[in-house]
Formats: structure tokens, C-alpha cells, sequence
């Protein structure tokens, strides 16, 4: 039996023209896994995988050595009967299975070379891989190291499990929590202002900023309020909704009341109101914060058309934040933001006078690719 081979003159994977039977076929005369790419046509993060990480020398000297590769649509017919034998309903989803097609390893997303690579060694490693650290937690072994491996691992595997979760967050002391692994692992399963890790977060935030970006934390901590206190609002329990707002402030007053602001903003959803409201709220909380006041402009006008059309009052308020950028830092990204603001908006001499002003500060690396390099060139680009 002949195979066909793609990309055979590639320097990145080889991936078989085969059927996941034939697959295994040369994998039990090789002795290797079988790796596929299960993707989608209309997934980006699987076409990234393919145009930038797959063809890269580094990874097809590992990949065509050590494995028989295949790429999958999902949602062809074959597709579809690999997706529903190995539970895959998020794309891309990378899976390693051995020559009787027992999973190895998987891993969901997008990943770099250096980590796809990683990944790949993980999954020839049979101790640490996903069915030998499963092993390993059914025979009894629960040192916290090893727990923390075994999560983080189950995640990425797409299989949350509740009781190594909730044991490992019992056994762990709060302080030694504070890190970028245990970060991750509270991220995805910790879901109540109630709980005892999200209380002594919220208690000792600056610590966790110290070694996670304030963002990432505060947009987590948000994130977990707002759902639960629209957990009571879709119940219909305005006393739940108001001892869990309560309960909020006990622990942080500053960010409870932020949160109940928030939430008054998440009702006008779907209203005329629901822009300005949401722009007053940023306004009141992070006046003083040149970053949040700059994602929330980009939000707006960081758009696929050029121009936008947003009421008055919106372009307005709009404009006061960039003010307000540019008075706390008078950077060259902080005049970028203002000129693509106006350009976004049709203030299109405003944008052409910034923007040739900006075009002095901004670093010789990044010109070609500024707002502010592109609203001065667009006529010659188009």
C-alpha cells in the first residue's frame, strides 16, 4: 500500500494523505504516535498552526522523526467521526494517540514552535504525559507539585477535574498560590466571590500583581463577579442579587461598588443607552489609568472598516479619554491612540495634522506599521 505525502519538499511536517486506520497501520511498523491537526476551515488559530508553526524546519525535524502526522478537517465526514470518538468540540485541538488509538496527549489551542516542540516530547514521555500523569493520580500519588502538573495537564487535556482541583486549593497554602501555574488552574475553575481563594485574592491583590499583570487579574476577578451576580438576575432572586453584591463590598469596597456599577452597565445591553453608560463607567473608575482608558477607546474605533459611526455624545466622550490619555503620558502611543480616534470618526484633518506630528516620535521599528504611518499613506496604499 502507497501513501502520498504532503508538503514533501517542506522543511516543516510531513503530513500523510492517509485515513486514521492506515495511520495506525505505519505507526505499529514504525513503532511511533500518530499526531493529528484536527482544525476547521473557518478556525484562525488552526490556520495560524498551519502557515507559521507547521512548516518551520524545528518542528518537522522533531515531528517527521518521531511521529506519523495527519491534518483532519473536523467537519468532514472523517472529521466528524474523529471528533466524536475523541470528544473534540474546540479547534484546534492537537491530539497524540498511539498505533491502537489510545490518546496520549492533547493539547487545545494555538501554540509556537518552542511550545508545539515541547508539547510533542511531553507526549512521547510516558510518564508525564496525559495517560501516564492519569496513572500516576489513580495509584495515590498527590504530592502538590505533582497535583499542580496533573491539573494544569487536565485542562489542557479539556478535562477539568473537580475533586484534584478542589483538594489541591485546600492543601495549598493561600500565599504559596501567588504564581503564574496556580494563576491559571484559579482562573479556570474558580467560580464564586464566595470561595475561600477568590476572597483572599481580592484581600492581597497587590501581591498577585507583582507576578501577573494587574489585568489579566482584575479582568478575572471581574469577570467571576459579574456572572455570579447575574446567575441571581437570570434567577429571578433580587435578595440573592443583593446579599451577593453586600458580600462583594465586605470583602473589597472599592471593587464591589466597581463591580455594582458594572453591573447597572450590563443591564442597558442591547439599549441606545448601553454606550455611554459603559464609557461613564471607565471614565469614573480608571480616570487615571492611561491603559484602560486606551483599551476602551481601541474597542471602539480598532475597527475592520476604517470609519465608525457612533452618535454625538459617544465621539464626544471618546475624545475626552484620549484627553485624558495624553495628560497622563505624553508618549508617541498615547498621540497614536488620539489620531487614530479621529480618523476612525471622520475628523479626517484633525487625524492627518496628529499624525504627521506623531510620525517624529514613534520608534523607527514600528513606523511602517502605526495608525499613524497608515492614515498619511493610505491614498498611495489604495
Amino acid at each position: 500500500m502507497t501513501f502520498l505525502v504532503l508538503n514533501v519538499f517542506s522543511q516543516g511536517i510531513s503530513f500523510e494523505k492517509a485515513t486514521l486506520e492506515e495511520a495506525f497501520e505505519i505507526a505499529k511498523k514504525e513503532n511511533k504516535l500518530v499526531f493529528i491537526d484536527c482544525y476547521t476551515s473557518w478556525c484562525a488559530p488552526c490556520k495560524g498552526l498551519a502557515l507559521d508553526v507547521f512548516p518551520q524546519e524545528k518542528v518537522g525535524t522533531v515531528f517527521n522523526e518521531k511521529f506519523i502526522s495527519l491534518k483532519k478537517d473536523m467537519e468532514s465526514e472523517e472529521g466528524k467521526k474523529i471528533a466524536e470518538k475523541y470528544d473534540i468540540h474546540s479547534y484546534p485541538t492537537l491530539l497524540w494517540l498511539d498505533a491502537e488509538g489510545v490518546i496520549q496527549h492533547r493539547y487545545i489551542g494555538f501554540l509556537i514552535a518552542e511550545e508545539l516542540i515541547a508539547a510533542a516530547n511531553l507526549a512521547l514521555d510516558i510518564e508525564n504525559n496525559w495517560v501516564g500523569l492519569s496513572r500516576r493520580y489513580e495509584a495515590g500519588e498527590r504530592d502538590l507539585d505533582f497535583v499542580q502538573k496533573y491539573i494544569v495537564a487536565a485542562n489542557e487535556f479539556g478535562k477539568a477535574h473537580k475533586e484534584a482541583i478542589d483538594d489541591y486549593l485546600i492543601r495549598k497554602s493561600p500565599e504559596d498560590l501567588i504564581n503564574e501555574t496556580d494563576f491559571r488552574i484559579i482562573r479556570r475553575n474558580v467560580k464564586s466571590i464566595s470561595h475561600p481563594v477568590f476572597k483572599h485574592m481580592l484581600k492581597n491583590k497587590e501581591k498577585y500583581f507583582e507576578v501577573i499583570d494587574e489585568l489579566y487579574v482584575d479582568r478575572f476577578f471581574g469577570r467571576v463577579a459579574i456572572y455570579e451576580l447575574w446567575d441571581f438576575k437570570n434567577n429571578n432572586d433580587p435578595v440573592g442579587l443583593k446579599a451577593k453584591m453586600e458580600e462583594l463590598v465586605s470583602i473589597d469596597e472599592d471593587f464591589g461598588n466597581r463591580m455594582i456599577d458594572y453591573y447597572e452597565v450590563t443591564l442597558h445591553e442591547g439599549k441606545p443607552t448601553h454606550h455611554i453608560a459603559y464609557l461613564d463607567y471607565k471614565l469614573k473608575h480608571f480616570y487615571n489609568n492611561s491603559r484602560r482608558l486606551t483599551l476602551c477607546v481601541y474597542q471602539f474605533v480598532d475597527k475592520e472598516e476604517d470609519k465608525v459611526e457612533y452618535p454625538t455624545d459617544v465621539v464626544e466622550k471618546l475624545r475626552v479619554m484620549c484627553d485624558r490619555v495624553l495628560e497622563i503620558d505624553k508618549q508617541w502611543g498615547s498621540y497614536e491612540l488620539y489620531a487614530k480616534y479621529l480618523d476612525a470618526t471622520g475628523q479626517d484633518e484633525e487625524a492627518r495634522i496628529l499624525a504627521k506630528k506623531n510620525l517624529k516620535m514613534i520608534p523607527e521599528d514600528k513606523l511602517k506599521t502605526s495608525s499613524s504611518w497608515w492614515i498619511l499613506n493610505r491614498d498611495n496604499k489604495e
